[in-house]
């Protein structure tokens, strides 16, 4: 059983790095911040965007406390989705409702990916790891 896992590991590794054309358009789009949409056409309707880039998954949604609007991300490690993964793997930040909050934001989600690379590569070519032991 490991070793099918750990084939199926490497199999997908050796794929990804002949897809590397590709990869780098996704990470073209990913450092764009125009993929988070804007406000009035997305979150002001209450739309959740749900992505992931690398091993990293995240949500960004809007949210209201005492009757004020927040901007509201949430990065986790593959491979779950959010409602299936454990709080503790989660890490949220909010932003302000604006323009330059959904910025802030993307600014944000780039950096958490470049401080952690690692983390989410390693979820992203070994998205089993720790749940089979």
């Amino acid at each position: 059983m490991l070793a099918l896992q750990w084939k199926k590991q490497i199999a997908s590794i050796l794929l990804r790095k002949e897809e590397g054309a590709a990869m780098s358009n996704v990470e073209e789009r990913f450092r764009d911040p125009k993929f988070l949409y804007d406000i009035k056409s997305f979150y002001d309707k209450g739309a959740v965007l749900k992505a992931s880039f690398q091993g990293m998954r995240y949500q960004v949604e809007r949210v209201v406390a005492d009757e004020e609007k927040h901007l509201k991300a949430t990065i986790w490690p593959e491979p779950f989705c959010f409602e299936k993964t454990a709080d503790e793997k989660k890490e949220s930040k909010e932003f302000a409702y604006s323009d330059e909050g959904l910025l802030a934001l993307h600014q944000w989600l780039c950096d958490s990916y470049d401080t952690k690379k690692e983390k989410w590569e390693h979820a992203r070519d070994f998205p089993l790891d720790g749940i089979m032991s």
